[in-house]
């Protein structure tokens, strides 16, 4: 009886940690997230619109690429994969940014050390 209580209380604290980092990372990548936005909303002059959406895009590839790039994987998977995501990012920004925009994005913004950047 006490094994199938402490077990169940074992249980349910782990998953409300699991739960409150799940939370923390959420937090974090919506913080970083933002800085990312404010630099690009400075840098090629961004409406209030695009910045909107660069800050849900960013959210989307600071997660993606968190839990892609952060698990074990061999080096020419990890380049692949982080081909892949500088890829469909630079696609995204392409369809949200004006011509003019997105040149000065691709001539001034390393995709991949935007978003391995910790705060």
């Amino acid at each position: 009886m006490k094994l199938k209580f402490l077990l169940g209380l074992l249980t349910m604290v782990l998953m409300t940690s699991f739960a409150t980092m799940a939370q923390e990372a959420q937090q974090s990548a919506k913080q970083q997230a933002r800085v990312i936005a404010q630099d690009f909303e400075q840098s090629l002059q961004l409406d209030q619109f695009q910045t909107e959406k660069l800050a849900a895009l960013n959210v989307k590839y600071i997660q993606y690429f968190n839990e892609v790039m952060c698990q074990d994987m061999k080096s020419e998977r990890r380049a692949a994969n982080q081909a892949g995501i500088q890829k469909r990012f630079e696609s995204e920004m392409q369809q949200l940014l004006n011509e003019q925009q997105y040149a000065l994005f691709l001539q001034n913004h390393d995709v991949l050390k935007v978003f391995s950047n910790k705060e």
